[in-house]
């Protein structure tokens, strides 16, 4: 989780099946933040699914899913998705 002027950016990771090897999947929320830094709604969400054969990695699903999330907002506005950029390596750090 981190902010972004008025935005706050959550990821969720869950699995689609329960049974043993099911596809995992990570989801990232994009929230407009009021005034007072209380939730307002979401705007935007990007979702990221590991295949079942794949060695599931948070961070690629992460990362994978944020960039689904910008574009569905900041698609045209590169400026915003490098501030978004910027504040997730500073959060996670620099990885793979």
């Amino acid at each position: 989780m981190f902010t972004v002027d008025n935005f706050k950016v959550v990821f969720h990771h869950t699995k689609l099946h329960k049974k043993a090897g099911g596809n995992r999947i990570t989801v990232c929320d994009i929230i407009t933040l009021n005034e007072d830094g209380s939730p307002r709604n979401s705007i935007a969400s990007g979702i990221s699914k590991c295949n079942k054969e794949d060695q599931y990695n948070k961070n690629m699903g992460r990362k994978t899913a944020l960039g689904y999330a910008l574009n569905r907002i900041f698609k045209s506005n590169k400026a915003m998705r490098a501030k978004f950029w910027k504040a997730y390596f500073e959060k996670r750090g620099k990885i793979d």
